[in-house]
């Protein structure tokens, strides 16, 4: 049995493709890059309204000293 080679090196075969190890051209895998973009304004408005909604019930329900004299 007689192993035939389509290729020794990158350059036998097409600009885009590669050699592989098993001596047949391949061609390059895509890679895609995946863009995440995170957006924090909304959370960050919740959590800043929470904040001020507690600062102002906190406020409201603060009881006035007694005077006794």
């Amino acid at each position: 049995m007689e192993l035939k080679k389509e290729c020794n090196l990158n350059s036998d075969c097409a600009q885009d493709s590669y050699c592989g190890s098993d001596f047949k051209c391949h061609t390059y895998p895509v890679i895609e890059n995946t863009i995440v973009n995170n957006d924090w304004t909304t959370p960050a408005a919740i959590i800043g309204l929470s904040v001020v909604l507690s600062a102002l019930i906190l406020r409201k329900r603060r009881v006035e000293p007694r005077q006794f004299y």
